[in-house]
């Protein structure tokens, strides 16, 4: 049943044995007649990939993201928290994945050259509260919101940095 499903992606795809893939060039390499055997499988399956999930004008992507957290306190006590987001893409064509890894990066890049974190040496974690804090909130004015819920002590706890 597998090896069916299988199959059956594969011929979704157009990816049969029979059939001509057109590979389209990864950035920084251009495939001619002449060197077309030097192309990968990945560079294949990426070109059948974007040709068949392209998004049509009228469609938008979503982003789901959930994030379990198990907490073990310092009485050996356990409990959990758990961040959940969900966004949809921009009816004007700026999809939701773009906006989730685009403005992340460019919150991070804004808060190191704001210089909030001269006082930390070394490379730097998006775990510490000092850089995720303000990184949220810049991320939530853009709409990217994280919903906690979990257990009171924990909410506690992560709300305490926020002060």
């Amino acid at each position: 049943e597998k090896v069916a499903q299988a199959r059956a992606a594969l011929h979704w795809l157009g990816a049969e044995a029979d059939a001509a893939i057109t590979v389209d060039s990864p950035p920084g390499v251009t495939y001619t007649e002449a060197n077309m055997h030097e192309a990968r499988p990945v560079d294949a399956l990426v070109s059948l990939l974007q040709k068949k999930l392209m998004l049509e004008t009228h469609e938008r992507d979503l982003v789901l993201m959930q994030h379990d957290f198990e907490i073990e306190w310092e009485d050996k006590t356990r409990s959990s928290l758990k961040s959940s987001m969900m966004l949809f893409g921009s009816e004007d064509g700026t999809t939701a994945m773009a906006r989730t890894v685009g403005l992340t990066a460019a919150v991070a890049a804004e808060i190191t050259l704001e210089g909030r974190l001269k006082h930390i040496p070394g490379v730097l974690t998006p775990t510490m509260p000092e850089f995720y804090m303000p990184g949220l909130d810049k991320l939530a004015a853009e709409g990217l919101i994280f919903e906690d819920s979990g257990c009171e002590r924990a909410m506690a706890a992560l709300h305490a940095y926020e002060k």
